[in-house]
This record gives structure tokens, sequence and C-alpha cells, in this order.
């Protein structure tokens, strides 16, 4: 390329009649030069001086005109020169990013200028990572400026450094930070400048750029912009176009995005909004190359129906694949849910300037389906089946990406796959498993399914054999010593002719780690419950009973989840057993708890002052109400007589107990 600036100067015919004076009419001059094809304008003017806060410089002023300017209507800068070094210039912070071939600019000539005089663009320059200011100077001989249109073409190479060099104009990310014209001194005359721009060579080579970087394994492409339309990508508050420049691979497209505006806005590119994409695999991949800076809070969002599930991330400067699962795609801190389709997908940030390129947009983590032909451990139940695949390889040697064949793991996860659930409102633990694929055929042969759990000292099992496709027990009532207890489960699975018949799916934590999980209620109870000493944690009551038999007192342990009830016998009791005797006596407790819960303890040795105390309260419990009699059953006999009822409500009792614990107890139980 040659090394003078490349200026095509359009002589207006008018100009060549000469006259001595040009005095512009009110009417608009519009241009007749076409500009490249492909431009990023920095500025029209179409939105004043003020937007770049355009202000004379040394002995230059300004003025918005509508004379003359680039197209057929419109606003253009009115620059008038004389004196020392005057020009025109922005404010600093235009973050103008700079690519491709150079800067143009229109120029309009009323009459000549003073011969052999220079205009300087000068091009005040940052980068992210450098905040000191480089200055490039790209310079224009007044004698190549005819009298009428001018198109000024100046390629990066033709800008020299004005000063100390901090950064050069292939920096990445390099940007204007400010725009001067300057005219040396002892030059008069006016000119009007519009359509600003960075511009790119017609004639030049459009040559693709491969990536370096490689998409996860297992990932399916939902896009990847060869054929445009697909998903109709819609520009949004930027300008968007299919490009043939870079994108992931050796060949093809991907959608370059750009913005270069000084005010800030949501910006970026997203699909149609009529979708019904499936959420497949494991969450969203994608390939990127950011020529600016780091971009901090670049959103990446899912539509479904009008809630907008998002997860920002930083889009780094230059090349990168990026894989977010789909549990972080969140609204209000609830994940999408994969179940259900996706109308619209967008990328967006609140930026002044960006410039990127997305390709390769797709899912990650999907399996390809399998084939049952190759199983590995055949004696193994649940071993994992392998199918016949392909991969993308990139060659060390020779850097180019290859095809190999491979076997794909029809599915990498454990036989059984487990989840927890803890629900607030009924104080309940659920565990859920489904099986996975490598397990169905398995499954098919089995000839009984256990599951065993455990909770601290408690431990049962259920028969699950008929829950083919996967099961779920609930545990219940659950109280602080509950919590705290480890809670430890697998699956027993029989199978004639497999030797391993015992899934290792072993799971030992204590339930409160699944139970606390966004449980600021139940986490406050423990706290409060921790944090009491001696009988804080203990509440009692007395009951006032008109029973001349028998009087009640009842203790709540809300650490412990018991309940110690004490009675005390009348000497009236005292007497009628004496003169009824021990013969075929059977004595009962009968405790009610709250409207569904019923115990019938028997006690052996009836005594003045008996004590009977009922273990695995949960917190429900405790905050019911507990209604107790004794009877008597003298069997053969008519002799058969029961105690009045007494009542006691235990959340009254411990309203009255320990300030923190009645409190935390209360607000959990609400």
């Amino acid at each position: 390329m040659k090394k003078f600036s490349k200026i095509l100067a359009v002589v207006c015919a008018a100009a060549l009649l000469v006259c001595s004076l040009v005095i512009p009419t009110s009417a608009f001059t519009g241009s007749t030069v076409t500009m490249p094809s492909k431009i990023t304008v920095l500025e029209d003017f179409e939105g004043g001086l003020t937007k770049n806060s355009w202000q004379g410089a040394g002995g230059g002023s300004v003025a918005l005109s509508s004379d003359y300017g680039y197209g057929t209507a419109g606003s253009s800068l009115q620059l008038t020169v004389g004196g020392s070094w005057p020009g025109a210039k922005t404010t600093t912070g235009r973050n103008w990013l700079i690519t491709d071939t150079g800067i143009a600019l229109w120029i309009y000539v009323p009459e000549a200028l003073t011969a052999n005089k220079t205009m300087y663009v000068k091009l005040n320059v940052k980068t992210p990572t450098v905040t000191n200011t480089t200055v490039y100077e790209g310079k224009i001989n007044t004698n190549t400026l005819s009298v009428g249109e001018n198109l000024v073409l100046i390629p990066y190479e033709d800008f020299a450094l004005s000063k100390t060099q901090y950064a050069t104009l292939t920096d990445q990310g390099v940007y204007i930070d400010q725009f001067e014209i300057i005219f040396t001194s002892n030059i008069e005359g006016t000119i009007f400048v519009d359509q600003i721009a960075i511009y790119r060579d017609d004639n030049a080579p459009v040559e693709f750029i491969p990536s370096t970087v490689a998409m996860p394994e297992n990932y399916e492409v939902i896009d990847n912009f060869d054929i445009a339309g697909s998903l109709s990508w819609q520009a949004d508050n930027s300008t968007i176009e299919y490009s043939g420049e870079r994108g992931y691979g050796t060949s093809g497209r991907s959608i370059h995005v750009v913005r270069n505006e000084t005010t800030g806005a949501w910006t970026g590119t997203k699909t149609r909004a009529s979708l019904t994409a499936e959420l497949k695999g494991e969450g969203i991949t994608f390939w990127a190359y950011n020529m600016g800076g780091d971009l901090t809070d670049f959103a990446v969002i899912l539509y479904q129906g009008s809630t907008q599930y998002e997860k920002k991330i930083t889009l780094k400067a230059g090349e990168g694949v990026y894989t977010i699962p789909y549990s972080d795609f969140q609204k209000n801190g609830v994940a999408v849910d994969v179940t259900q389709t996706v109308k619209q997908f967008k990328f967006t940030k609140s930026a002044k300037t960006l410039n990127y390129y997305i390709d390769e947009f797709g899912y990650y983590g999907v399996v390809a389906e399998c084939q049952h032909t190759n199983k590995k451990d055949a004696n193994v139940v649940g071993a994992t089946y392998f199918t016949a695949g392909k991969k993308d390889i990139v060659c060390e040697d020779c850097g180019e990406t290859v095809e190999e064949d491979v076997e794909i793991p029809c599915d990498t996860a454990a036989p059984v796959i487990y989840t927890k659930e803890y629900d607030t409102a009924a104080n309940t633990l659920t565990v859920s498993w489904t099986y996975s694929k490598a397990f169905e055929e398995d499954l098919l042969k089995a000839g009984k399914i256990e599951f065993n759990y455990a909770i601290g000292t408690y431990d049962n099992t259920v028969d699950v054999s008929t829950a083919q496709v996967g099961g779920s027990v609930t545990f219940e009532g659950f109280n602080a010593e509950r919590l705290a207890a480890d809670l430890s489960y697998n699956l027993v699975v029989e199978i004639e002719g497999i030797d391993t018949a015992k899934l290792a799916t072993d799971s030992k934590e204590t339930v409160k780690a699944s139970a606390v999980a966004n449980n600021d209620k139940l986490n406050a109870l423990l706290s409060a419950l921790d944090a009491a000493t001696g009988e804080a944690a203990v509440v009692a009551g007395q009951v006032d009973n008109t029973d001349t038999l028998v009087s009640n007192t009842m203790k709540a342990d809300l650490k412990a989840g018991t309940l110690d009830l004490r009675f005390v016998a009348s000497q009236d009791l005292i007497t009628k057993l004496n003169t009824l005797g021990k013969e075929g006596r059977t004595v009962t407790l009968t405790v009610t708890i709250g409207e569904t819960v019923t115990k019938d303890i028997t006690i052996d040795t009836l005594k003045k002052v008996t004590m009977v105390k009922i273990t695995g309260m949960s917190f429900e419990q405790l905050n019911s109400t507990v209604t107790v009699k004794l009877g008597f059953d003298y069997e053969g006999t008519e002799k058969d007589f029961t105690t009045d009822v007494v009542e006691f409500n235990c959340g009254e009792i411990i309203a009255d107990t320990d300030t923190a614990v009645a409190n935390a107890f209360e607000a959990f139980m609400k």
C-alpha cells in the first residue's frame, strides 16, 4: 500500500467557474461521492455539536451547518480557521474502538484554502489497560483539498506517532479517546466536515482468521451463523453483520456485533421472539472473539414466556469458549426450567462501545444416543455403555482440526442419580432418585430392588421394586436432634447371574446439610437452640386438674424432641386401686398428639409418682395440643375406669420459655 493519504477529490462543476467570493445559500448542497461499502460512523452531526462536545481549537471556531453535508439532507460541522494552529476537536472520553482499515471524512471546501498548508487529523488513543494518551497524526496537504466535495481516506499505516508512545493502533482494544482536526498557522478559510467514520478498504481481500481454541466435548450446535436467518438474529441498539473474517474452525461465518456511541445503552444481539428451542445437555456454550477490552456484566439471557433467565459473565478480550450451566440462568434465585422450551436467546451489555464476534452457539454436555452395543464390564450392575462417534481433534503439529473415530460414553453419570428436597412447611425431607440410561437394561433383569436408609440409630428398608423409572422416600417428623443426625442410604438390586448386586451409591451426610439450604427460619431456630443453656430449651407445663385421682405435669425438650409426662396419684386413686386389687389389671396411658397421632403406652408398674418419656417428637408435634388419660382395664370384669382427659397446649407453653428460642420457634412454625 502506498505511503500517502488516499484522497478522492471531486470538484463541483460550479466551482470551476470561480467566483471571487463563494456565498453558501440556504438550500442544502448534498454529496455525490460514495463512502466505502463498510463503514462504522463515528460522527454524522445529526445529534448536533453537543453529542461529542465539538469545540474550536486555537484560532478555529465551529458552528452547526445545514447548508452542506454528506447525503441528501442533514447537518455538518462548519469549521472557520485563522490565526495560530486553528481547528476543531471533541472532548475526551469518546471510546471509539479502532478496527478495519482507517479513518474516513467527507469535507466540503467552498473556496480554495491557502496553498501548501497542512491539515492534521489527530487520533488521541488509549487502551483498556493503558490510561496514558498516545497521539497519532494523519497529514493532508491543502493542495489536495479541491474546491467542492472531498472524500478523505487515511489508512492507519499513514498515521505517524506525534509524541511518547504508550500504545499502537494495532493493540488489542485500542480506542480513540479524542478526535481533532488541526491546521498549521497562517491559514484562513472555511470547510464543512461530515460523516467521520472508520472504513474498511473495499479492495482488501477478506481472509478468514481461524480459531485456536476448542469447543467442549459432546456439544450440539444451535446456530453456526453460516446460513443467515436460521434464528433471525437482530441488532439490539447495535449494528450486526454476518462476517467471514472470524469464527470458530477454519472457515465459515460468525455474527459481528458493533456499537460506537457516546452514550450508554443495553446493546447486543437477539433472536426472534418466537422460537420453541429445547434445552439439551447441561447448558449453553458459544465461541466469542472480543475486539475490545474485557466486558464485565455481559449478560446471556434465555426467555421462557415473559420471564428472562440470565447469567452475567466477563467476555474476555480476544478469543474464548464459554460454557454456562442451566442452573446459572436465574430469575430472583430461581433457575430456568430445563423441561420447558425457550422462545428467545439474547446477548446484551450496558455499554457505549463494543465490538465482538459470536459463533458456534449451542448446547454442551449432550450425550449421544446409546445403541447398547458395547457395554463395559458385563457382570457389573450399571456399567457404562459406549457407542461409536466422532470427535474434532486439534492437531498439535499443524494446528488443523481433524475428525477422529472415538467411543462416546452413552451416560457418564452414576447408575442412580439422587436429589434431595426439604419442605419447610411440612418439615419433611424427600430423597428421590432416577436411574441413568446405563442402568436401564439391568433394571429389566432385576428380581428385587430395596431402598435402605438410616437416620442416626433409626433404620428401615423399603421395597421399591415396582419403581422402574425412579422413586422417592419421604422422611417426616424432624426435630433438632434428628436434623443433626447422619443420613445414609443406598439401593440394593438383586439380579440373577451378576456378581455385584449392591450399587455403590451409599451417601452419608447430616440431614441438616440438606434441610437448612435456603431455609433462613430453620437456621435461626437451630442457632437459637444451640445457644440455649441449661433448661432454656426445655419447657414445662402444670395442668390444674379437677380430676381427684391424678395430677399431671409436662416437659417438652425442643432440642431432644422428647415429651416427659409426670403423674402424681392422689390418695383417692391409691385407695380405689387397693380396693380393686391388681389381679388381671392393665394400666394404659393414652396420648393423643394433634389430630392424627395416638399412642397407647402400657405402664407395668404404677407408682405414686410415675414418669413416661415419649421420644421422636417432631417440631410440629411439639407445637400441637396433647391430651392424656390413664385407663385401667380389669380383664373379664366390670371394674374398668379411666381418669379424666387432660389437655396440654404445647405451643402456648413454649411461647413462655427462653425468648430467643420462643421467637425463632414461632417464626419457623408460621
